[in-house]
């Protein structure tokens, strides 16, 4: 399969990661990326918190929100996706192109 990052790198994108074990949000406020992509996959109440520190930061409120989740097993689930107002949520497995298509959306909005 196709690396996520060399195909955001082939449209342009560059890429910055860090993990839920960093200090996330100061990572993130000092980048100030123009896209964020969230995997809420892994520790979910820990991505929750950072998600909404995002949204709190003057510097990254208004900064696209990607989602990225597993496939939702409860209603709850995919109704705390809608309430979070993200730019858009991509379902696993995706296709690389799926992702590009997201980011350039979220660009655009």
């Amino acid at each position: 399969p196709e690396d996520f990052d060399s195909v955001l790198a082939q449209n342009g994108f560059d890429v910055v990661h860090t993990s839920i074990q960093e200090n996330n949000i100061s990572c993130i406020s000092r980048e100030t990326p123009d896209v964020i992509l969230i995997d809420i996959s892994n520790c979910p109440s820990v991505v929750w918190d950072m998600y909404h520190q995002i949204r709190q930061s003057a510097r990254t409120c208004n900064v696209p929100v990607i989602l990225i989740a597993s496939k939702v097993k409860r209603i709850e689930e995919l109704q705390m996706l809608y309430a979070a107002n993200a730019a858009d949520c991509l379902m696993k497995p995706f296709a690389p192109q799926e992702l590009v298509t997201s980011i350039k959306q979220a660009l655009l909005n």
